[in-house]
């Protein structure tokens, strides 16, 4: 057989793997079409009893097309009727009113306090804190940090609104801000009244909670407690975030007192700072100060409206396996935005990475759809490589994706991640826009962490965990990711110089490496699965092997031996837990695994084999079989028994890879959180199954999916608000 023919076959299956994980599925899918965020202009709203008041609410990017589709709802509806963003008074007492948009996704809060002439026993009492995330809750911290970047006493600003003597002009309210008495019963603190600004400053001098006490007109008391999480540092710019992740290296719990955007979805349609949000971006000076530090962080510089931003970073190494890179001398670096060494309390407040990890190259317009380019200057740039196929034997044309770059990594044991938004970019209309956007979250090497009434949204993956136990995802909301929403695994695995045997394989009671529950949590719109459970491939390709006299090792450009067996994964699933992860059965896209490079001149038969090489992988042979067809939503007529993948959903929810020996074990219910099984084995008898096998081994896929009974049905999407009802 004519070598490069024998090549062009040997490197089907290297690209058929990314076929098999995506399931022919669509990886364009259409995300939800919204702004990024709602806000209230307004801290609080006040509203008489049988008067009328206009809300004023904020939308970025600001767009007056976002206003019509601005839903209402009032925690207490008795208290006030809805029209608009016009709010009509109905009985005295307070309530929070939320803002959705369109299906629900997208959320902010405020109190409303409905009142009277006669009202006296109602205190508004604003902290400037975040109302808009899964929780309601709010920690304060121990300390500020000042401009020479030192610990110091918090300051916390309290506005008080103080309806027994307030002015009633017509419509308007206008309460006093100050109150007759305010003072600490509890809690080492002292307290101030701030005429210029009207507002309490609280300055905190101790760990325990700080109860106040507020007495009105009337001699009414009201009470008030901030709450403080022991020794935590107050967050309130990204200088603070930057400096306390990545070169105080404590364990001081971070505080978050503002939501970080990115610089477009920073300010309204005038310039001026939206509620509670600054700018994710470092000035110059604030750079310069954490450069002055001299330890191991970078700097990429951005322009916005002509001014120069800079945005922090710092580099750790690959913990997956690395041989390729080791073997071709290619960097094991992954670029890390921050690390995490402390529990971290987001108070309903968001952090966007956009400028720092969305590409800044110019597109081109491919089907009609714009796509996404690096520049030169872009950090991050995709996923290093596993593995890489060549024909030449000096470059790979197509690389096997390892691990990716970071936006918060872990480093260390017993950490939460409460009430925290993180999106890796803004909101955009295809899931590949986030191709090069890395992992929001990776979990590596750690015990005993927690993320927990958080959303994660808005990279190549939500969550990678590997080699870490008791790691918990707990009433949280994941989606908007171009390969996985949680993608698990383990770095620990066995090198060996053959195939393995079953009775090569770890001993029985140290299989499992990884261990995480999953609970309570929805997640919506991968690119590919919700979950997938990773096990280190192990076909005979992967070994310095013949096939009709080809020597594989030439094609695997001399780094073989690559299979192993893998330490396994203990996943557990509890609560109620949703995937809302139906997409169509359509044009295939394996570029979430695969990396086919530019320099394919020279090779137009390897070009003209995949042009007419039938790529329909074999989950979809799976799925059309009669006996699967529940797992199917079918809008057109199958051709030659098979299901026609522009007008067929499935839903992807979990993955366990095949392959090499399966240490990854399920521990959950699959009827109670209405999954069903799908086993898909490598059928020794089909030649495409057997090009598969020879490179990722023989052991059968596992896939948890809903079928077509479902009541979660192709084109619902999650609501946060049932998330907060339960947080």
């Amino acid at each position: 057989m004519n070598k490069k023919l024998l090549a062009v076959i040997l490197l089907l299956p290297v690209l058929l793997l990314g076929l098999l994980f995506t399931v022919n599925y669509v990886a364009i899918g259409n995300l939800i079409d919204d702004p990024s965020r709602i806000s209230f202009a307004n801290p609080v709203e006040f509203v008489q009893v049988g008067n009328s008041a206009s809300i004023r609410v904020l939308t970025t990017p600001n767009d007056d097309k976002w206003q019509d589709d601005i839903t209402y709802e009032a925690e207490d509806p008795e208290l006030l009727s809805i029209e608009g963003h016009t709010l009509t008074g109905l009985k005295e007492g307070k309530t929070t009113l939320t803002a959705y948009y369109d299906n629900g996704v997208l959320l902010d809060r405020i109190p409303v306090y409905v009142v009277s002439e006669g009202s006296s026993d109602l205190y508004a009492l604003d902290v400037h804190s975040s109302l808009s995330g899964i929780s309601e809750d709010h920690l304060y911290g121990r300390y500020d940090l000042n401009a020479d970047l030192e610990l110091v006493d918090a300051n916390i600003e309290i506005s008080v609104y103080d309806f027994s003597s307030c002015v009633y002009e017509g419509a308007e309210i206008i309460p006093s801000h100050e109150a007759k008495q305010a003072s600490i019963v509890d809690g080492q603190a002292s307290i101030a009244y701030d005429r210029e600004s009207e507002r309490y400053r609280i300055t905190v001098k101790g760990n325990e909670d700080i109860v106040i006490s507020f007495t009105n007109s009337l001699d009414e008391e009201t009470l008030f407690t901030i709450p403080l999480a022991e020794e935590g540092i107050n967050i309130h710019s990204y200088r603070d975030l930057a400096y306390a992740a990545n070169h105080l290296e404590s364990d001081n719990p971070l505080c978050l007192q503002v939501s970080l955007e990115s610089l477009d979805q920073a300010y309204d349609s005038e310039g001026n700072p939206l509620r509670n949000v600054k700018p994710l971006a470092l000035s110059e000076e604030e750079k310069n100060q954490l450069q002055a530090l001299n330890d191991e962080t970078h700097y990429l510089t951005r322009a916005h409206e002509g001014e120069l931003y800079y945005y922090e970073y710092t580099r750790t190494e690959s913990t997956y396996d690395t041989r390729f890179l080791d073997k071709r001398n290619q960097s094991k670096d992954l670029v890390e935005a921050l690390r995490i060494h402390s529990s971290v309390y987001g108070n309903g407040y968001s952090l966007n990475f956009h400028d720092l990890t969305f590409p800044t190259g110019k597109g081109t317009i491919v089907n009609g759809q714009e796509t996404v380019a690096l520049s030169e200057a872009d950090i991050y740039r995709g996923p290093l490589s596993f593995c890489g196929v060549s024909l030449s034997g000096d470059k790979p044309q197509v690389t096997v994706n390892g691990e990716d770059n970071i936006i918060m990594g872990i480093h260390g044991d017993n950490l939460t991640i409460d009430n925290l938004t993180i999106f890796g970019a803004n909101n955009r209309p295809y899931v590949t826009d986030y191709e090069y956007g890395g992992t929001i979250l990776s979990v590596k090497g750690v015990n005993d962490f927690t993320i927990q009434d958080s959303v994660l949204q808005n990279a190549r993956n939500g969550i990678r965990c590997f080699s870490s136990q008791n790691v918990v995802v707990d009433n949280c909301l994941i989606r908007n990711c171009r390969d996985y929403l949680i993608r698990l695994g383990s770095d620990e695995f066995k090198e060996q110089t053959h195939q393995a045997t079953p009775s090569e394989n770890y001993p029985e009671n140290e299989r499992i490496d990884t261990t995480v529950t999953v609970n309570d949590s929805y997640l919506a719109n991968s690119g590919f699965f919700s979950i997938g459970v990773e096990t280190h491939f192990d076909g005979e390709f992967l070994y310095d092997t013949v096939v009709a006299g080809f020597q594989t090792n030439d094609l695997f450009m001399g780094t073989l031996p690559l299979g192993g067996t893998s330490k396994g994964v203990k996943l557990s699933l509890a609560g109620d837990t949703r995937f809302y992860d139906w997409k169509l059965i359509s044009a295939v896209s394996s570029s979430a695994f695969l990396q086919i490079n530019e320099d394919l001149a020279g090779f137009d038969q390897l070009l003209e084999a995949l042009e007419r090489f039938d790529l329909i992988p074999i989950i979809t042979r799976e799925l059309s079989k009669p006996e699967n067809a529940a797992f199917l939503i079918e809008e057109g007529e199958r051709v030659d028994g098979i299901a026609d993948p522009k007008s067929t959903y499935v839903n992807t929810g979990l993955a366990f890879y095949g392959g090499g020996l399966v240490n990854s074990v399920s521990d959950f219910d699959d009827e109670e959180l209405g999954l069903s099984k799908l086993s898909v084995e490598l059928s020794a008898s089909e030649s495409t199954d057997q090009l598969l096998r020879g490179c990722i081994g023989p052991s059968p896929f596992e896939f948890h999916l809903y079928q077509n009974d479902n009541p979660i049905q192709p084109g619902d999407a999650p609501s946060l608000g049932e998330l907060s009802q339960r947080a």
